[in-house]
């Protein structure tokens, strides 16, 4: 998300100042886009497979990301490969493409996942 806004801003920000801008309300206001994504996403379930994979009564996307998280979270989520002191989660999605939505979400720290 920092990599986008400094793409799209055509500035640099130190990793400080981006992190003081998740204000308590912009916070609300993310998971609010992100309840609402998942809504919308729910809005068409059932949808119908291609000839190709009829066959199959789903099938599942997997995707994984590494979030990076403010140092002072290290201890809680280690990151795996880091020389300073340093904090990440991976966060792990599996979407069903039937039900169009995500089956399962789930957060894991870097450092158990080498």
């Amino acid at each position: 998300m920092k990599r986008e806004y400094e793409k799209e801003a055509n500035k640099t920000l130190s990793d400080s100042s981006w992190y003081y801008r998740f204000t308590p309300e912009l916070v609300v206001f993310l998971h609010q886009c992100v309840i609402y994504g998942i809504e919308e996403l729910a809005k068409d379930p059932g949808r119908k497979l291609s000839k190709k994979l009829e066959n199959f009564r789903d099938v599942f996307i997997q995707d994984s990301t590494i979030v990076r998280l403010h140092s002072s979270l290290a201890e809680k989520f280690p990151a795996a490969r880091a020389r300073t002191v340093a904090a990440g989660i991976k966060v792990g999605v599996m979407v069903s493409a039937v039900a169009n939505g995500p089956k399962t979400v789930a957060l894991y720290s870097k450092k158990q996942l080498k």
